[in-house]
C-alpha cells in the first residue's frame, strides 16, 4: 500500500506539473520553443483543443499532445537526416503542433478544417507568409506527395512514428480504460488496423523513418501476442 501511495503521489505531483507546463514532459524543446518566441502558440493549442465529437473515442487533450510529440519527433528527424540548416524549423514546429486540433471537431477531412483554424489563430504571433505556408501545410497533410519540400516529409515520417509502437499501444489501451472497454478488444482493433500500418511504413520518405518503424511494428507484434496468451 505505501508503494501505491508513492506512486499516486509522483503521479499526482507529475499531473500537477504537466497542466501548468505542456513541455513538462518535452522539457528538451524549451530551448527551441524559447528561442522562436513559440510559447504562445504552445498555449493556444492547449486552449483551442476541444472535446471529442460523438464516436470518435478521442479524448479532448489528444489533438495537441500527438502534436507536440509530432513536433518533437519532427524536429529529431530533421536533425539525423541532417536538414536542420536547410528547412524553417518554426515553421515545422508549429504545423506539427496545431496539424491535428480540428480532428476532435472534425474527424475525417479534419485537415482542411485544421488549416482554416491555423489562418484564423496563428496572424497573432506568425507573419503573413509563413501563416500562409503552415495552413498549405497542413491542408496537404493527409496526401503524401513525392513533390513535398522537406518540412512535409519530415512532418509525414513524424506524425506515423507517434502512430506506431509502445506509445501507441499505450494510448490506445488507455482510451478503451477512459471508456470503460476491456482490454479484450485490443488485439482485433490492432489486426484492423495493419493494413494502414504497413501502409505508413511504405509511404515514409527517409530510410530512418523506415527502420524506427519496422523496430515499432515488431514491438507491436510481440506484445499483442503476449496480451493474447495472457488473456487466453
Amino acid at each position: 500500500m505505501d508503494v501505491l501511495r508513492l506512486a499516486a503521489a509522483q503521479i499526482a505531483a507529475d499531473l500537477t506539473a504537466w497542466q501548468a507546463d505542456p513541455l513538462h514532459f518535452a522539457a528538451d524543446l524549451r530551448p527551441f520553443v524559447s528561442a522562436h518566441h513559440l510559447a504562445p502558440l504552445v498555449r493556444r493549442a492547449v486552449e483551442v483543443a476541444v472535446a471529442p465529437a460523438p464516436g470518435l473515442g478521442r479524448p479532448a487533450g489528444y489533438a495537441w499532445q500527438h502534436g507536440l510529440r509530432v513536433a518533437r519527433q519532427a524536429l529529431r528527424l530533421a536533425a539525423a537526416e541532417d536538414l536542420s540548416a536547410r528547412i524553417d524549423a518554426p515553421a515545422l514546429f508549429v504545423t506539427a503542433l496545431w496539424h491535428d486540433l480540428a480532428h476532435t471537431q472534425a474527424g475525417d477531412g479534419h485537415q482542411l478544417a485544421g488549416a482554416a483554424l491555423a489562418a484564423r489563430e496563428l496572424p497573432a504571433w506568425l507573419p503573413p507568409e509563413q501563416v500562409n505556408r503552415i495552413a498549405r501545410w497542413i491542408a496537404a497533410s493527409d496526401e503524401p506527395q513525392q513533390a513535398w519540400l522537406p518540412e512535409q516529409q519530415l512532418l509525414w515520417d513524424a506524425n506515423a512514428l507517434d502512430l506506431h509502437g509502445a506509445l501507441f499501444i499505450a494510448r490506445s489501451l488507455s482510451y478503451l480504460a477512459a471508456q470503460g472497454l476491456p482490454p479484450e478488444l485490443a488485439p482485433g482493433a490492432y489486426e484492423a488496423l495493419a493494413p494502414a500500418h504497413a501502409a505508413w511504413r511504405e509511404q515514409a520518405f527517409f530510410e530512418t523513418t523506415r527502420r524506427d518503424l519496422a523496430q515499432r511494428a515488431a514491438a507491436e507484434g510481440a506484445y499483442l501476442e503476449a496480451l493474447r496468451r495472457e488473456l487466453g
